[in-house]
């Protein structure tokens, strides 16, 4: 999120295309990320990825980033196991 605006990510497909980017498809119409003003369409229905587009990169970016900082099982949306304390 950045102010009213929210990115969507919503398939696997598409986020390993934005981690790895064929430069042979630059340029392409391939489904790109989804940018939503929450405050003016709370229905997420029209996104404003193509008005928005530095903004959108900047925010695939750093989305990027963090996931890269996540644990598998935290992307899985399992909660990682706490280590073991003495004696366990």
């Amino acid at each position: 999120m950045r102010g009213d605006l929210k990115l969507m990510i919503s398939d696997e497909a598409l986020l390993h295309q934005a981690r790895h980017p064929d430069p042979k498809q630059a340029g392409s119409t391939l489904r790109r990320p989804e940018l939503f003003d929450v405050r003016l369409d709370p229905a997420e229905r029209r996104t404003r990825y193509y008005e928005n587009e530095t903004l959108g990169h900047e925010l695939e970016r750093q989305l990027l980033h963090w996931l890269d900082t996540e644990s598998e099982a935290t992307k899985e949306g399992r909660a990682p196991r706490p280590p073991a304390g003495p004696g366990g």
